[in-house]
């Protein structure tokens, strides 16, 4: 605060990046420069935590930086295989009371993913290999519910249909016949004198 008023935040940043910067060591040439356009004004932030000499203006065209998730989404990395990875943290953009977001060097993740998976191709073919067995394992899923649901359907008409008991009424001939249409063969084996 300067004399009860607020500064405005791009005043506190150019404030923030004069006391970050280096000095300038003579001869000139014996200072670090930015490896893209040879200027001497380093971003000191990136330079800390991507070991990078990059500066202000080429930070926004020339670095390209990626969230942890999209990271991990993309590039089928781990946790742990992305701890070991520097990055940039920035307050989180969707609500200030979640977790700071990490931003990686799209540079390093992906030459990461060449380490783990042996080039780029092969992380295409495994992000392919994923999307199917998820694909089967949701239609399997699917197929083991209609299962369930015709069993209970099976089950239920089974108990609405009342179990019929053959009644054999019409005894003719040999022959004895019930309601349902039935028709079944005997002997009489009484004989008649009894």
């Amino acid at each position: 605060m300067d004399r009860g008023f607020l500064e405005d935040k791009e005043k506190k940043q150019k404030k923030l990046r004069q006391n970050e910067e280096k000095d300038l060591i003579l001869p000139i040439k014996d200072n670090e420069k930015c490896q893209y356009c040879d200027s001497l004004r380093l971003d000191m932030e990136i330079q800390k935590n991507f070991n990078q000499n990059i500066c202000y203006d080429c930070k926004f065209s020339r670095l390209h930086l990626i969230t942890k998730t999209t990271a991990m989404k993309d590039f089928l990395l781990t946790d742990e295989e992305l701890a070991k990875l520097p990055f940039l943290p920035r307050p989180n953009p969707r609500s200030g009371i979640w977790r700071d977001m990490q931003l990686y060097d799209i540079e390093q993740v992906k030459a990461k993913a060449i380490e783990r998976f042996g080039s780029l191709d092969e992380v295409k073919k495994e992000k392919n290999r994923r999307i199917i067995t998820v694909f089967d394992r949701k239609k399997k899923k699917v197929r083991e519910k209609v299962k369930d649901l015709r069993k209970k359907t099976l089950v239920d008409t089974k108990m609405t249909t009342p179990k019929h008991i053959h009644d054999f009424i019409d005894q003719k001939n040999g022959q004895a016949k019930c309601e349902c249409g039935m028709t079944i063969d005997f002997e009489n084996m009484l004989s008649d004198d009894d």
